[in-house]
């Protein structure tokens, strides 16, 4: 009885407390603390609320009609702080997400 004592006393996550306590290289990433920022491979990026895709340009969600009337929702961004603000929502793992999905927009740098 001791013995299974023992083990309860020792059940916890060491790569979890490593983990939890940026004591591992990975915490950075599980955590979101890594210090990057956004660099746009093209002078705009636009980005269509609807469908969540990016774009070098609005027009390839629709015509100049349909976005000045308000039919297709997108945003044009021509700075990187802004997109990975009001699109990626500051998120690391966000901004590499759609990294990989457009690589000819915009890189992700870690500073």
């Amino acid at each position: 009885m001791h013995n299974n004592n023992n083990n309860m006393k020792n059940n916890f996550d060491l790569k979890k407390f490593l983990t939890e306590n940026k004591l591992t290289s990975n915490s950075k990433l599980l955590k979101e603390d890594v210090d990057y920022h956004i660099e746009l491979l093209v002078p705009q990026v636009a980005f269509d609320v609807e469908s969540g895709t990016l774009a070098d340009t609005p027009y390839a969600f629709g015509t100049e009609d349909e976005i000045e009337d308000g039919d297709v929702d997108v945003t044009t961004y021509t700075d990187g702080d802004e997109l990975d603000e009001f699109v990626f929502d500051r998120s690391y793992e966000q901004a590499k997400h759609f990294e990989q999905e457009y690589p000819d927009l915009f890189k992700v740098v870690v500073k």
